[in-house]
């Protein structure tokens, strides 16, 4: 393999096609002192359904970081795309 379709596939085009990147997300817990995270590698829509059907319960994290912040964090780019307050 040529440097250049070595370049080219670590852009994702092969052939002139784009490859979609499939990208996962994982929770994480902040309350300023203490921060953890599960570990996941779920997709966004899963991370926002695991964060309301958990918050306000004591479930995992949920009842240690009362008050805190629970957000979702790309794994692969490590943005946080969405945070809000544990209830």
């Amino acid at each position: 393999m040529n440097f250049q379709c070595k370049f080219l596939i670590k852009k994702g085009i092969i052939n002139n096609l784009k490859l979609k990147i499939m990208k996962t997300y994982d929770i994480h817990f902040n309350d300023g002192e203490n921060s953890n995270n599960k570990g996941f590698a779920i997709s966004l829509e899963g991370a926002k359904a695991y964060i309301n059907a958990n918050n306000g319960t004591n479930d995992s994290y949920f009842c240690d970081y009362k008050g805190g912040i629970v957000s979702i964090v790309c794994n692969e780019t490590c943005d946080t795309v969405f945070e809000t307050e544990v209830l």
